[in-house]
């Protein structure tokens, strides 16, 4: 059985290009190594991941998370059953599609809470569909609801 955790969370100290290469060089080898895939956004201090895989693995991450001392303030956005991947083929995706949308993180909405804290306890399809329209998957895969 698969399962998808999506989650926020601020960096502890800021990360350097380095540093996130570093970061996402490790994450990518872990998660080869446990049948993981996802995304990892990093902007300005502060994280977005979702990562899909074996239910045990990700669970297994998950607690690894909670101890890791670079972060702090997991928040969990998602947390379900999968039917299928939404990043097959991508142990860790980062880059331009990324970037985009880290990007998207500036400003505030109507609230004027940061766009990132606006997702906190919308419905799971929701934060699934603004992943998949910046890190362009194709339409035809539909999220799972």
């Amino acid at each position: 059985m698969l399962k998808l955790l999506v989650y926020v969370s601020a960096a502890v100290e800021l990360l350097s290009t380095a540093e996130l290469a570093a970061l996402l060089q490790s994450s990518r080898a872990n998660n080869l190594r446990d049948g993981l895939t996802g995304v990892l956004l990093y902007k300005a201090g502060d994280f977005m991941q979702a990562v899909e895989g074996p239910a045990d693995k990700v669970e297994a991450l998950h607690a690894r998370l909670l101890r890791d001392r670079r972060h702090r303030g997991l928040r969990v956005l998602v947390e379900q059953a999968a039917e299928e991947r939404l990043f097959p083929g991508w142990s860790m995706a980062s880059g331009p599609s990324a970037r985009a949308l880290s990007s998207s993180w500036e400003g505030r909405d109507d609230d004027g809470r940061p766009p990132v804290e606006s997702l906190l306890g919308r419905p799971p399809g929701a934060v699934r569909d603004l992943l998949l329209a910046f890190m362009n998957v194709p339409a035809e895969k539909p999220a799972n609801r």
